[in-house]
């Protein structure tokens, strides 16, 4: 229940860079137009380089757009998991503490004796008549 506010918090910082992921492509989008338009002659190379930036920053764009969405998606189940399952995980994991003790406590006895420990206490002897 603690790490649901901390779920939450991660989501509205992560779906704020999204957003912020948003205005720099469309940012670097208006610069690289402004670019293209105030520099004529630019030599083919340069150009070149210029029409990988503006594919990099247009997939940055739909990459923040997935990543948003994913987000979106995740929510629930996130809080869920952090509500309720990492209870129920803490619970397995004390619960598989207490079957290793008893299990090592078993392995102990039978080191310690195996006859005693498979047929029991056979210490009563036979009646003789």
């Amino acid at each position: 229940a603690e790490r649901s506010g901390d779920v939450e918090v991660i989501f509205a910082e992560t779906a704020a860079i999204a957003r912020e992921l948003r205005g720099v492509a469309t940012n670097a989008n208006i610069l690289l137009a402004d670019l293209r338009t105030s520099a004529g002659n630019i030599s083919g190379d340069t150009r070149i380089v210029l029409s990988d930036v503006k594919k990099a920053v247009a997939g940055m764009a739909v990459v923040s757009g997935e990543l948003a969405k994913f987000l979106e998606e995740s929510r629930e189940p996130l809080t869920n998991f952090s509500s309720n399952g990492l209870y129920e995980f803490s619970q397995l994991l004390a619960e598989s503490r207490v079957l290793v003790a008893a299990l090592s406590r078993l392995t102990a006895q039978f080191e310690r004796d195996p006859a005693r420990f498979l047929f029991g206490d056979q210490q009563q002897g036979l009646e003789v008549k």
